[in-house]
């Protein structure tokens, strides 16, 4: 009885071990850009891009970029839609919000929703009245994120699905954070280690305590 509950112990320490080794996840940014050509007075549109995911990312803060140094004028609606036109998280963005970078207004989410591959999906700021940047320049795209082109919806609340008045251009707008989801085996395969590591000891400690 006294070396069951000594194994306990042994395998709740590995546990607890295996866990506080593993690494904290910090809020990773979807992209940034240095530079632009072009500053726009948006007017009731939502504006925003499409883009994929090379692999499971869990959705943190929601964002838009204010160009203005106060801050953005008023609130902006900021959201997430995927496959058939699906809102899967949105949040509205005031001045409230803490910088990141430069001139990106970020809320934190207390609801959380996890992209997968294989779907598009498309992210939009709505604002009433404020600036942005029409023509981005120098875009860093996150390596978990693949960027596919700006959008604009020009009449008021809805995904952003035409194109700019100018193709190519990238529009923000919106923006967002995120945790890579690490995959199940990664997971796993410490406590694994850890328990096999456990199951050892005691196999070993059971052999040495036989009497010769």
């Amino acid at each position: 009885m006294k070396r069951q509950a000594v194994f306990a112990v042994v395998v709740t320490v590995v546990m607890a071990l295996t866990c506080a080794s593993a690494p904290a996840l910090a809020d990773t940014q979807a992209l940034d850009f240095t530079r632009w050509n072009e500053l726009s007075i948006f007017e009731k549109m939502t504006f925003g891009w499409d883009f994929t995911v090379a692999q499971p990312v869990q959705v943190t803060q929601l964002g838009t970029w204010a160009f203005w140094t106060t801050g953005l004028r008023g609130p902006q609606t900021v959201t997430i839609w995927g496959p058939g036109d699906e809102e899967l998280v949105s949040a509205t963005v005031s001045s409230n919000g803490a910088y990141r970078g430069w001139h990106w207004q970020m809320l934190g989410l207390a609801d959380q929703v996890i992209l997968t591959p294989g779907a598009t999906y498309t992210i939009g700021a709505y604002t009433a009245d404020d600036a942005g940047v029409y023509r981005a320049l120098d875009l860093t795209v996150s390596p978990e994120i693949m960027y596919e082109g700006g959008r604009q919806h020009s009449s008021g609340y809805g995904r952003p699905d035409a194109l700019p008045w100018f193709p190519e251009a990238s529009v923000f707008g919106p923006n967002f954070q995120f945790d890579p989801v690490p995959e199940p085996a990664a997971v796993q395969l410490p406590l694994l280690l850890g328990l096999a590591g456990a199951g050892a000891w005691w196999r070993l400690r059971r052999h040495s305590s036989r009497p010769n």
